[in-house]
C-alpha cells in the first residue's frame, strides 16, 4: 500500500492513519488543525500584563521579571506546538499533540490520502470493471 507520510511514529496510506498504538481508518474521518495553545498564550499574556498594572508597585524586581518572561514563554510554545484531531466513525478521537510543521505534514498528508481515495472511486465510478 502506498505512504503517503510516514516518519516512523505515525503513517498515513490512502486508506488509514497509523500511530504507535491504534490505527484509525480514513474513510468518514475528518481532521482538524487546533489553535488551543495561541489562546491560551493570549490569555496568560494578558493575566500577567494585568498583574504587572494593579501589583507592579509592590512586586521586587524578580518578580516583575517573571511576569514579563511569563507571556513570552508561553508564546513561543504556541508557536511551536501544534494539536492535530482526527475523528473517525466509530473510533476515539486521535488528538496528536507535536511540532506545528509536523501536525501541518500530517494534515496535508491525510488531505492527499482522502483525495487520493476519492479520485480512486470516481474512477471506479466512470468505468466500472
Amino acid at each position: 500500500m502506498t505512504r503517503i507520510y510516514d516518519d516512523g511514529a505515525i503513517t498515513v496510506t490512502p486508506l488509514m492513519l497509523s500511530t504507535r498504538s491504534r490505527i484509525y481508518p480514513l474513510v468518514n474521518a475528518t481532521a482538524r488543525l487546533r489553535n488551543d495553545p495561541t489562546i491560551i498564550a493570549a490569555a496568560v499574556s494578558g493575566l500577567c500584563a494585568a498583574a504587572l498594572v494593579v501589583y507592579g508597585d509592590l512586586l521586587s524586581p524578580g518578580e516583575a521579571a517573571v511576569l514579563m518572561a511569563a507571556p513570552a514563554v508561553c508564546i513561543l510554545a504556541s508557536v511551536l506546538m501544534g494539536i492535530l484531531v482526527v475523528d473517525a466513525v466509530g473510533q476515539k478521537p486521535a488528538v496528536l499533540i507535536t511540532t506545528r510543521a509536523r501536525s501541518q505534514k500530517i494534515f496535508e498528508a491525510l488531505k492527499s490520502a482522502q483525495s487520493a481515495e476519492f479520485r480512486r472511486i470516481d474512477s471506479f465510478i466512470d468505468h466500472p470493471e
